[in-house]
């Protein structure tokens, strides 16, 4: 399962890591597409305190 702090109820899951990754870095992009959409602001990464981060996913968007 893969989630996303800084975007509140964006989770998704792959059968493979990779394909974990994929769908990670799909949803990201659509989150944050939707927020801009929106004009709503893009929200900074939020560090946990244990955190339990095992892989990091950058995505670019597209100029508005």
């Amino acid at each position: 399962m893969v989630t996303c702090p800084a975007l509140p109820g964006l989770v998704t899951e792959g059968d493979t890591l990779e394909e974990a990754r994929a769908q990670a870095e799909d949803a990201i992009r659509g989150y944050l597409e939707s927020l801009r959409k929106d004009g709503l602001p893009i929200p900074q990464n939020k560090k946990l305190p244990l955190d339990p981060v095992k892989d990091e996913i950058r995505v670019a968007l597209e100029p508005a």
